[in-house]
């Protein structure tokens, strides 16, 4: 369990899922108010207090007519909103005062430990140049959070040792790889056997904040208040 500042509320609004939690907030700039985060049943929050000022009316119809625009003095318009993480199955969290972005994915390095994986045996030789580039590859193709050298990782230990053999195991990759992997094995004409290929199973949650803290779930809601957007917080330049 983490604790942090204790929150100023609890909240009793309805929650949205995380789905349509994401279509609507992502950049908050939000202050951090508490959490506390418990292994693996334990009722979880994540609380931080913001103004969704990207859904103020005046807002959106400026952005419509490709005008100019500003929103001020809308500090009273801060409302708690609390994540709650359903069934936690793992976290990693620092100390903050604030929380500029975060975001709620099932594509992201974070979980392919919980994907199925799939072995790839090679018949023929691979330098350790050719895995390099093959992995850079694989990573552009990818979208979302792949950070460079994550799947070159994956394998440069075995191509260092035996890619000149011609007949050695490769490795074992999570579905998000193992497919366009494939792909580039035969662009690079690398004959190759797969003794199992992965399958698609359901993932857990990843509710990342800030790009580095996050807390892995099987779901997540969203407590989001009724945000009040008044008028004079609008100013059109």
């Amino acid at each position: 369990m983490m604790n942090r500042l204790p929150p100023r509320a609890k909240s009793e609004l309805a929650r949205i899922s995380w789905r349509e939690a994401i279509k609507r907030f992502t950049h908050i700039d939000a202050d951090f108010v508490g959490c506390e985060i418990g292994l693996p049943h334990h009722d979880s929050y994540f609380t931080v207090e913001f103004y969704s000022w990207w859904e103020h009316p005046q807002y959106l119809e400026a952005v419509a007519d490709n005008k100019k625009w500003k929103v001020a003095n809308a500090g009273e318009g801060r409302c708690l909103v609390t994540v709650h993480p359903k069934d936690v199955i793992k976290f990693q969290l620092s100390q903050q005062t604030e929380v500029v972005d975060w975001d709620f994915t099932q594509e992201h390095p974070l979980l392919w430990d919980y994907e199925s994986h799939g072995t790839i045996t090679c018949n023929s030789p691979v330098t350790l140049e050719q895995w390099m580039e093959i992995a850079a590859q694989v990573e552009a193709r990818l979208a979302g959070y792949i950070r460079e050298g994550k799947v070159a990782n994956l394998a440069v230990k075995q191509v260092h040792q035996f890619g000149h053999t011609g007949s050695f195991g490769l490795g074992q990759f999570p579905l998000t790889v193992f497919h366009q992997l494939c792909l580039l094995l035969d662009e690079y004409g690398i004959r190759y056997y797969i003794p199992y290929e992965p399958k698609p199973k359901d993932l857990p949650v990843l509710f990342l904040i800030d790009g580095d803290g996050y807390i892995i779930a099987n779901d997540f809601e969203v407590d989001v208040p009724d945000f009040v957007h008044k008028p004079e917080w609008f100013q059109p330049r």
